[in-house]
């Protein structure tokens, strides 16, 4: 039995990627059978499936589309810099170029693939943010929030 590899997409969703094709999760079973659907099914109008149990692969339907190796591991080494992002406190820049760089050199379809620094850097920022709790400023007076304990009126 195959092993199937199980990624978080940005809207914290489970993606799972097998054989080069990338699904999402459609419905789970009292038993733990998860099905899956090709994520190409409306672009492509793929009918690839899967079904998983445990993470182990328990079928695979016919996909009309061709799977797609490099968007893959391009996927893979986003969720990782997300997760390393989370977790520690290198700066951003420097966890991308160890992630990505090795992509890099191999080879075109894999550069045209990669996001560049500057088109996810503020995501990742903002992921950052989130997990330390950091607020964001107000961008106008009707989002500032006031507790009440903090607020003093004039006649005591």
């Amino acid at each position: 039995m195959d092993v199937l590899e199980i990624i978080q997409t940005s809207k914290k969703k489970d993606c799972a990627i097998f054989d080069g094709h990338q699904y999402r999760l459609h419905r789970a079973n009292k038993q733990n059978i998860c099905s899956w659907l090709c994520i190409k099914e409306r672009s492509s109008d793929c009918h690839g499936t899967l079904k998983s149990k445990d993470g182990k692969v328990l079928h695979v339907s016919r996909h009309v589309c061709i799977p797609d190796v490099t968007a893959t591991e391009v996927a893979k080494k986003l969720c990782t810099i997300k997760k390393r992002v989370r977790e520690e406190e290198h700066s951003v820049s420097k966890i991308y170029m160890q992630e990505m760089g090795p992509l890099f050199n191999r080879g075109y379809d894999y550069v045209e693939n990669i996001p560049t620094l500057p088109a996810v850097r503020a995501q990742l920022y903002r992921i950052r943010r989130k997990e330390q709790g950091i607020a964001v400023e107000p961008k106008n007076s009707q989002n500032i929030e006031i507790i009440d304990d903090d607020v003093i009126m004039e006649d005591g």
